[in-house]
Order: C-alpha cells, then sequence, then structure tokens
C-alpha cells in the first residue's frame, strides 16, 4: 500500500552550477550512475556533507563520487558547485 503524499519525505531540489554541468559531458557512464546516486541521496538529506571553511559541503560517497555543493536555508534547493567521479 502506497503512502499517503504528506507523510513522503520531501526531496531537496538539485541545480547544477555551469562547472558542474560542463563537468558532466566528461563523465563514462560508470562515473554517471556513482554522481547520480550521490545527487540523489544529497536531495534526500543535504546534510550529508561536511562543512568546510569556505562554507561549501564536501561529500564523498562509497561510489567513488565527490560533490561539493551549498545548500539554502530552508534546504530545499542544492547547489552543485563541483562533480567528481
Amino acid at each position: 500500500m502506497p503512502l499517503p503524499k504528506h507523510s513522503q519525505p520531501r526531496r531537496a531540489r538539485i541545480v547544477l552550477g555551469p562547472v558542474a554541468e560542463q563537468q558532466t559531458e566528461t563523465f563514462t557512464v560508470d562515473e554517471a550512475v556513482a554522481v547520480e546516486r550521490a545527487l540523489a541521496a544529497l536531495a534526500i538529506a543535504p546534510g550529508l556533507g561536511e562543512v568546510r571553511p569556505d562554507g561549501l559541503c564536501d561529500y564523498r560517497d562509497d561510489g567513488g563520487a565527490r560533490v561539493l555543493y551549498f545548500v539554502t536555508v530552508l534546504h530545499m534547493i542544492v547547489i552543485v558547485a563541483y562533480l567528481e567521479a
């Protein structure tokens, strides 16, 4: 039985910055899958990454992907500055 709409977790919207968008063009299929998994995890829980001194969050997942990002105040939008796979 599906959960009612009001009980489903709210996901943050993922927005790629210009540099991150350019980086996606060079990924292999495996790298793209790893980055997509990392972005999906951040959409569910934007606070997963460690906050760096410059204010960006740094998230690394087990699949080898790294995402540098910042989150808006209400945790509704994750703005990705840099991707690595």
